[in-house]
C-alpha cells in the first residue's frame, strides 16, 4: 500500500524550492494527513529526490496510470459567469530496475487547462491551454545504501488557444510556453541505520510568449517573459528511530535556497512607466530561503496508538528591481532601482495527532498557522486611478508593511475493511474535511501557469498582490485505497467537494476535484 501514495505524488507539479508545501497541499486535497503520517516522511515526496523511491518501492518494474479533474464555476450577480479548471493525466509513469540498487523512471503527463467566461452583454470567451509534461530520472545506490546519486530532467511544452463570440476583432492570437521544471542532481548517504542525509542542486527555466493582433494594422501585442532559478540548492537530514527507541520517532529537517531572475518584454504601443523604449520591462532578481522541520511519534496505549506530530517552518522571499539590459538578458541586468525592494517572511507552526484504534480505524487532526509579513519600498506606490507609476524619486515615502495570519485545519478518519471482513482485496475507505487560508506566495518558487491571456506577469511587479490575493478554501473528501498484493495491483480514488471565497468581496466559487490512480508492479526477486 505504501507505493500507492507515489502515484499521486508523482503527478503533482511544483516549481522552485518549496516542494514540501506542494506535497502538503496534495495530501490535503486527497483527504490524507501530513506531518502526523509516516507515509509523508520520504525525500521523494517532500523534496522531490528520486532516491527516496528506494525506501518505498521494491519492485523490478512498475507502471502507474492516473487522472485528476479540477472544475470550478463562479456565478456572482455583478460579475461575468466563469468556469475554469484542469484535466491532468498520467500516461504513464514507468519504472524499471534492480530493487534497492538502481532504476530508470520516465513519465508523460498531458494537462488541459481552461478558463471560460460568459459576459453580461452576451459575448463570451474560451481560453484553453494544453500542456505536455515529460521527464526521466536515473538513480542508483550502493548495496548498503551508504551512498546514492540521481539525475532528473522534467520539462513541458504548451500552446494555448482563444475563442470569442465576436471573432471579428481577433485576427491572430498565439501563446507558447516551454521550460524545464527540474534539471537536478541528487546525492544522499545512509550514515547510520537510523540517519540519512541528502543534498541536491537544481536549475529551472520558464519561457512564456504571447502574440496577438487586434484589427490588423491598428493594434499589435508581443509579450515575452523568462524566469530561471540558478542555483537552487538544498539539503535534508532524516532520522527514523524505529525500534531503537522506547517510542518510535521519525523526524526530518531541511534547508533550501534558490536565486531567481526574471525578465519581461512588452511591445503593444502603450506607454508603461516601467518599460523602456525597446519594450523591456524592469528586470527582477529575488532570493528564497526555506527551513522546515517536522516530526512524529507513535505512542502505544492499551492496544491503541497515539501519533502526535509537530511542524515548524520559516520562509523568506526577497527581491529588487533592476534596470533592464537592452537585450533583456537575465545575466546582464542594470543597476538596482531605488526603493524597489520587497520582502515576504513567513513563520509556520503546526500541531496535530493521529489515533489508531486497535487495527480498525485511524483518525487524525492537524492544525497549521502561518504568520506572514510583507515589506516593500515606495517604488511600488500607485496613483488613485490605479495605474502603476514609479515613485522611486520620492524617498520621503515610508516603507509599506502588511501582515496576515493564515490558518489551515484538517481532520478525517479511515478504516481497513479487510481487517474485519473477509475480502479478496484490501480496501481502506476514508473521509476528511479541511479549511484553508491561501495567498499567492512570493519568491523564486512562484511560477503560475494558467489559461489566462496576457497580464500573467503583472503580479510579479506588485508585491502587495502576495498578501492581498487571499482566499479561503474548504473541502470535503470521500476516498478509498484498494490493493491486491498477490496480483501486484493497486488503486486509489477520491472525490473532494470544494468551496472558495474571497474575504471582503462577493466573489466565490464552488467545484470539485476528482482523482484516481492505478498501479501494476512486478516484485523483485526474493521479495
Amino acid at each position: 500500500m505504501r507505493s500507492l501514495v507515489a502515484v499521486f505524488a508523482a503527478a503533482s507539479v511544483c516549481f522552485g524550492a518549496y516542494s514540501d508545501m506542494a506535497f502538503h497541499d496534495l495530501r490535503l486535497s486527497e483527504g490524507r494527513s501530513f506531518f502526523t503520517n509516516n507515509e509523508a516522511y520520504n525525500s521523494y515526496y517532500l523534496y522531490g529526490s528520486p532516491l527516496g523511491i528506494f525506501e518505498i518501492d521494491s519492485s523490478q518494474m512498475s507502471l502507474e496510470l492516473g487522472y485528476k479533474l479540477k472544475s470550478f464555476n463562479q456565478a456572482i450577480d455583478n460579475l461575468p459567469k466563469r468556469d475554469f479548471g484542469t484535466h491532468d493525466l498520467t500516461l504513464p509513469v514507468f519504472r524499471v530496475g534492480e530493487p534497492g540498487r538502481a532504476f530508470f523512471q520516465a513519465f508523460y503527463m498531458p494537462d488541459f487547462r481552461w478558463n471560460n467566461i460568459d459576459y453580461r452583454n452576451g459575448s463570451s470567451s474560451a481560453q484553453n491551454l494544453p500542456i505536455q509534461r515529460f521527464g526521466l530520472s536515473v538513480a542508483g545506490q550502493t548495496q548498503s545504501g551508504s551512498f546514492g546519486g540521481a539525475f532528473t530532467a522534467d520539462g513541458y511544452l504548451g500552446s494555448s488557444s482563444l475563442e470569442e463570440s465576436n471573432q471579428a476583432d481577433f485576427q491572430k492570437t498565439t501563446r507558447e510556453l516551454l521550460g524545464f521544471e527540474k534539471l537536478r542532481l541528487d546525492f544522499n548517504s545512509k550514515v547510520h541505520q537510523t540517519l540519512r542525509m541528502g543534498a541536491f542542486f537544481q536549475v529551472t527555466a520558464h519561457v512564456d510568449t504571447l502574440y496577438y493582433v487586434v484589427k490588423e494594422g491598428e493594434y499589435r501585442n508581443e509579450d515575452r517573459s523568462f524566469q530561471m532559478n540558478i542555483p537552487s540548492v538544498g539539503g535534508y537530514i532524516d532520522f527514523d528511530g524505529g525500534d531503537l527507541l522506547p517510542v518510535p520517532v521519525h523526524s526530518t529537517i531541511s534547508l533550501q535556497y534558490a536565486s531567481g531572475r526574471s525578465v519581461h518584454t512588452i511591445k503593444d504601443g502603450v506607454n508603461y512607466p516601467d518599460v523602456d523604449a525597446l519594450g523591456n520591462r524592469d528586470a527582477i532578481i529575488n532570493d528564497s530561503l526555506r527551513f522546515m522541520w517536522m516530526a512524529k511519534a507513535a505512542v502505544p496505549f492499551k492496544g491503541h496508538t497515539f501519533k502526535p506530530g509537530l511542524l515548524l517552518g520559516y520562509a523568506n522571499g526577497s527581491g529588487k528591481l533592476h534596470e533592464p539590459d537592452k537585450d533583456n538578458s537575465p545575466f546582464k541586468m542594470g543597476g538596482i532601482l531605488p526603493f524597489s525592494h520587497y520582502n515576504l517572511g513567513e513563520l509556520q507552526f503546526g500541531l496535530g495527532s493521529g489515533f489508531e484504534f486497535l487495527n480498525y480505524s485511524d483518525l487524525f487532526l492537524e492544525y497549521t498557522v502561518t504568520g506572514a509579513t510583507l515589506k516593500y519600498g515606495s517604488f511600488y506606490y500607485r496613483y488613485e486611478n490605479g495605474d502603476r507609476v514609479s515613485q522611486g524619486n520620492r524617498p520621503n515615502f515610508p516603507e509599506q508593511e502588511r501582515k496576515r495570519t493564515l490558518h489551515r485545519i484538517s481532520f478525517g478518519a479511515s478504516t481497513q475493511l479487510h481487517n474485519y471482513l473477509e475480502m479478496p482485496v484490501e480496501i481502506t475507505p476514508r473521509i476528511a474535511y479541511f479549511a484553508d487560508g491561501f495567498t499567492s506566495g512570493a519568491g523564486t518558487n512562484y511560477w503560475d501557469i494558467d489559461a489566462q491571456f496576457g497580464g500573467d506577469q503583472d503580479k510579479r511587479y506588485n508585491p502587495e498582490y502576495y498578501l492581498d490575493h487571499f482566499q479561503r478554501t474548504a473541502g470535503f473528501t470521500l476516498g478509498a485505497d484498494i490493493c491486491a498484493p498477490e496480483k501486484g495491483l493497486g488503486g486509489a480514488v477520491y472525490m473532494t467537494f470544494l468551496s472558495i471565497s474571497v474575504p471582503g468581496t462577493d466573489i466565490s466559487a464552488s467545484g470539485f476535484e476528482l482523482g484516481m490512480a492505478f498501479t501494476l508492479t512486478i516484485p523483485g526477486a526474493g521479495r
